[in-house]
């Protein structure tokens, strides 16, 4: 993954993967105080909202699972969102290396799934389910992250093409 850092090839690393993608670039990781299981509110920084993939506006909500958490960036990385129970929410290394400590890609049907073969951040959680939680709030991922996604890949066809 440094490898790919130093040669500014794309990554857009998820939860576990922006963890290791810190870790790899110097940063480091560690048990958050509190998991989050659910569904939560990020807030953009003034880099956040300015940024041209994530370009967010206001508080987003996202659909979360976890109990670890990056707890110091990378020198040199930006931070563009943070929660209120994990600081580093969304960062940036370079111009096309992201990072996102939550879960752009799930759904209920993926939630439903992961509560099935229940993990210690799950069952540690204190929460029975938070499938219906995810449920209510689909359109509003859709909505939030979609705008991110179509940002993403173009930046991934602008690389192949230089």
């Amino acid at each position: 993954m440094l490898d790919a850092v130093h040669r500014d090839i794309p990554i857009f690393a998820i939860c576990l993967g922006a963890q290791v993608l810190a870790a790899a670039a110097g940063g480091s990781v560690s048990r958050a105080k509190t998991s989050e299981i659910g569904i939560y509110d990020i807030s953009p920084t003034t880099e956040g909202a300015s940024d041209p993939i994530f370009a967010l506006a206001a508080p987003s909500p996202v659909a979360q699972w976890h109990e670890d958490e990056v707890a110091a960036l990378p020198a040199g990385a930006t931070l563009l969102a943070s929660s209120e129970l994990c600081m580093n929410q969304v960062y940036r290394i370079g111009s096309t290396q992201y990072a996102v400590q939550f879960h752009p890609e799930v759904d209920s049907s993926i939630i439903h799934t992961w509560e099935e073969h229940a993990d210690n951040a799950f069952i540690e959680s204190g929460k029975s389910s938070v499938e219906s939680e995810v449920k209510m709030a689909e359109e509003a991922l859709f909505a939030a992250w979609k705008p991110v996604v179509q940002n993403w890949g173009r930046l991934v066809l602008a690389s192949v093409l230089v």
